[in-house]
């Protein structure tokens, strides 16, 4: 088992367990060539595709290339995102790495779990401590002799840094096995900077709800309060979706319960 702080080489498929939902750029090479069993077909051709067509530069960019998920949750606003988000997670960055997530290059966050917002049986995360791995689809590394850099102006400005606070709400399912994994899209991440500044994607900056934030604790009341007034201190379980509304102190780690 993967222990906290180390970020794991490989996280296979859930789909395609003989596929990576992650791997690090070691890891995905074999002789001196990229290993291209580890990922799918249509990953690998939009991959080689990316490198056919920057050759001679820089670096092998996929520019801001964005996936879309059939089934995936939408959002115009803070109520549809918590609302129509598979689960939303409170954690602390503790480490990241660069490779690839899903055939794409990204920097994979680790998250240790200090609150559940609102949990998912579609995640093995059950609480405080546990690790949720996200990937960001904003990296640059190199893999023998080739560099690789992808961008997306949806995100945040500036990879989340260890020690950094976030707030995560799944638009969908996980992609590894171990059902710990998911990949940021664009909107679905709010971030606190260890120096205290409040991290908003793009999307939501002119949100008159989120505006009057200045805190990841504020956004998590919001949530808790002018979202789901009915689920506040207790357990609620949605009729349709099995997924649960949790606020219970039980999912807080020492020393990060709400005020």
């Amino acid at each position: 088992m993967t222990q906290a702080g180390e970020i794991p080489s490989i996280l296979w498929s859930q789909h395609d367990t003989a596929k990576a939902a992650w791997v690090a750029p070691d890891r995905a090479t074999v002789n001196g060539q990229i290993d291209w069993s580890l990922f799918g077909d249509l990953q690998a051709a939009v991959l080689r595709g990316a490198i056919e067509r920057n050759k001679g530069a820089d670096c092998i960019s996929e520019g801001t290339l964005r996936k879309e998920v059939i089934g995936a949750g939408v959002a115009n606003n803070l109520a549809d995102l918590a609302r129509n988000s598979v689960a939303a997670y409170s954690g602390t960055l503790i480490n990241r790495a660069a490779g690839f997530a899903d055939g794409d290059p990204a920097t994979l966050l680790e998250v240790r779990i200090d609150r559940i917002l609102k949990s998912s049986p579609q995640f093995s995360i059950k609480g405080a401590g546990d690790l949720l791995y996200v990937a960001y689809p904003v990296a640059e590394f190199q893999i023998k002799g080739l560099k690789f850099c992808k961008s997306d102006d949806s995100l945040l400005r500036g990879i989340p840094q260890i020690g950094d606070k976030v707030l995560v709400f799944p638009m969908s399912g996980p992609l590894n096995e171990d059902r710990n994994m998911m990949y940021l899209y664009s909107q679905e991440m709010f971030v606190q900077k260890s120096g205290g500044d409040l991290g908003v994607p793009p999307r939501w900056r002119k949100d008159p709800q989120i505006n009057k934030a200045s805190t990841l604790r504020e956004v998590e009341s919001m949530l808790k309060v002018d979202l789901f007034p009915e689920a506040a201190g207790r357990k609620e379980v949605g009729s349709t979706s099995a997924q649960h509304l949790e606020f219970d102190a039980i999912h807080e780690a020492p020393g990060t319960s709400l005020a």
